[in-house]
Order: structure tokens, then sequence, then C-alpha cells
């Protein structure tokens, strides 16, 4: 017998519901045959994470929403398939950053990392022109290659089994150590998401590729195939909120995924960029909390803050990032809503792709070594987080920047 909870999201739902409705943002495999194959290769994988950590899990996002612990996301903008992934520099930084804000805060911190699935990136353009050739864009190395060739840049189904045994390796090295995250990523790839959906021992459905995955500002459309996957899953659902998101929209989408408004089930991630979020984002919130929805609001200032150099690479200027984080709070904090957490691309390495005052534009390229966006390094993430915990300590926020 299915739990309340239960029964209400999995209603006229099943899988593979989502095949009947449409879907952006999907590869477009030339070999049917083999991307079948591939599904029913996945199917036959063992799962990648237990059901009871992800039960865990929304317990303490729910702690989170309430103001009573605090949500650290972070990792890679594109992970790379790799055979033996080094999981230990960005978790260690994860690490740090946790115990400075638990040192502000007094509050737990619940770490969730960008690791083991996030192998699949949703892209503005489907063609990358490079030296007079075009090509299909990279999508992440789930889907294809990041290298510029025709073969690379081909969708090949296999890569999902891949980033399953890839996945699995990053999981079992996080497992030997002593302090071990959640892992999240976007739920992007459909056919590898429904082939990881298991069943729950009350009842019920999970995907069983992540603790937490989350709904893209690119594919949250009404009645799109992704909210189809989503709505009938037990795990801890993210939703991306870029500038376009208007407040009707969002309630209906709360009541899609949630319809009995489980604490820890939603979490917010906004991501709206410095320059749009106090236009944006005040009317969400007072929306959502005149229905009384129980939602955790947590600040993603990477997306919406990303430019490109004269000479073409895409940066972020971690003095606007902290500008989207301060108004972030302001308005949370206006409207008497909790603050739930940080989402931030970044990385244990010390790369040069994000701007700061100790790192000019210029020096961009001696170590860029993304495969998609920039990321933080380790010094800056630190940095960040000491930041962060000075404007929490303070439970009121000002306009003025202040310095870590």
């Amino acid at each position: 017998m299915l739990n309340t909870a239960s029964s209400r999201i999995t209603e006229h739902w099943t899988p593979d519901s989502w095949r009947s409705l449409p879907a952006s943002q999907l590869p477009r495999y030339a070999d049917p045959d083999e991307l079948a194959r591939a599904e029913h290769a996945l199917l036959r994988r063992p799962p990648l994470v237990p059901y009871d950590e992800v039960f865990a899990l929304e317990t303490r996002l729910a702690a989170a929403a309430r103001g009573d612990a605090f949500l650290l996301q972070g990792g890679d903008c594109a992970e790379r398939i790799t055979p033996e992934p080094a999981v230990g520099p960005t978790c260690n930084v994860l690490d740090r950053m946790a115990d400075i804000l638990v040192a502000a805060t007094s509050q737990p911190v619940v770490v969730v990392a960008r690791m083991a699935g996030q192998l699949a990136k949703p892209r503005s353009d489907v063609v990358e022109h490079r030296d007079g050739l075009d090509l299909p864009v990279y999508r992440g190395d789930a889907i294809n290659d990041l290298a510029f060739t025709p073969a690379g840049r081909l969708a090949d189904p296999r890569r999902m089994l891949l980033a399953h045994e890839h996945s699995a390796r990053v999981l079992a090295a996080l497992r030997r150590r002593a302090r071990r995250p959640f892992v999240c990523h976007e739920a992007l790839l459909l056919p590898y998401e429904e082939a990881s959906c298991r069943p729950t021992p009350a009842g019920g459905w999970y995907l069983s590729s992540a603790h937490f995955l989350w709904l893209g500002d690119r594919t949250r459309q009404r009645g799109g195939a992704h909210i189809e996957l989503l709505r009938g899953i037990l795990n801890p659902i993210g939703i991306k909120l870029g500038p376009t998101t208007e407040p009707d929209e969002l309630v209906r989408l709360a009541h899609a995924l949630d319809p009995t408004n489980r604490p820890g089930r939603l979490t917010f991630i906004v991501r709206m960029g410095a320059s749009g979020i106090q236009t944006h984002l005040p009317s969400l919130v007072r929306r959502i909390r005149r229905e009384g929805l129980q939602v955790g609001w947590v600040s993603d200032p990477m997306h919406g803050n990303t430019v490109r150099t004269d000479t073409g690479l895409k940066t972020r200027h971690v003095a606007t990032l902290r500008s989207e984080v301060r108004l972030f709070l302001q308005i949370l904090a206006a409207e008497g809503v909790p603050a739930a957490g940080i989402h931030l691309e970044m990385t244990g390495d010390r790369v040069t792709e994000c701007v700061d005052a100790s790192l000019h534009e210029h020096r961009l390229h001696e170590r860029y070594t993304t495969a998609c966006d920039p990321r933080l390094n380790d010094h800056q993430a630190i940095a960040f987080a000491a930041w962060l915990a000075t404007q929490l300590s303070r439970g009121s926020y000002s306009q003025k920047e202040t310095q870590p």
C-alpha cells in the first residue's frame, strides 16, 4: 500500500510517462536501437544511492527551509568522466566551507556535492562554430565529447553507461571519506534518469542516480517531459528560477511537483543575476508565502552573472556574485523568510576562471580548465564562505559590501 505522499505524487504516472510529452534539451541520437540497448543495460545496473539516504536528505532540507540548518551545494559546472576520479580536493574545500558556516551560524550545514552525475548540460546554442567548422555543441560527457571533432561531438547513448560507471566510482570514493556529502545533479538526460527509477520499500519510486535532482531554468516548461518525470519520484527536488519566472507559473509548478506540500520536497534555487534579482524575486517570495507552500530558498549567484572577456572567455566577477547573494539575503529578510542555502560552481583546484581582486582578466588563460562555465577556485570558494558567514552571522543585511 502506498503512503499518502507516494500515492498523490504517482497518480497516473509511470517512469516512462514523460515520453509522450515535449522535451527540450535532449540529444538527438542517430541510432534508436543503440539507445534502446543502452537503456536496457542501465536498467540492469545496481542503484547508485539507496532510498534511506534520499529520505535522510529530505529531512535535513526541511530543517534548512525552516532556518534550522543551511544547505551548501557545490562542485563542477560540468563533471568529467575519468578512470580515477579525484574527489578529494573539492571535498576538502567543501568541508572547510562547511566548517566556516557552522562556526558562524551555530547550525548544521548540509553538504550536497555536484558530483557523481553532473554529466549532462543544457545549452543555449545547438551548434558551435570554430575555425570555419560547425559542429554540435558539447552537452556533457554523458552525451558527447569535449573534443571539437565530428566524431566526438556525435551524441552517443553508450556514454550513459560510462556515466553510470564513473558515478559509481565517485560515490565509492566519497563513502571512503570520514565526512560524506550527499550528491546532486540536474535531471536533464531523461533516458538515463528513467533507467535509474527504482521502487521504494514503502511504495512509490525514487531516482537512484542521486540524492537530490534539480529542474533547470531551461526545462521547467509547463506540461513538459522533465516535470512529468520529476513529479513521480520521491527524491528532494530543486527548481532553478531565472528572471523569466512568474508567480502564477511557480505556484502551478510547485503544486505539480509537490501536491502534498511535504517539508523538504522542494528547494527553489534562485539564479536571477545581480541586476535582476530585486525586480523579480520579491513577488515570487510573497506569492509562495501567501500560498503557504513549504519550500527552501537557495541562492545560485553563478548562472545569472556570467560575462565574456574581450578575448571571448566566459568568466564571473566575485564582487558581482556577492552582490546577488547580499540582495538575496536582504529580500528574504524583508519578507521574513529564512535563507536555506547557497549553490556554487567551484573546484578544489587552483584554476583561474573567475575574477577577483587578486586575479585579473588578463590572467584567466593561465589555468582555465573548465569544460563549460567558470568556477571559483579553492581560495575563492573558501573566501566566499568566510564572507557569507559574516553576512549570515549579522542577522541583518546592509547595502555596504563586507570584505572577508
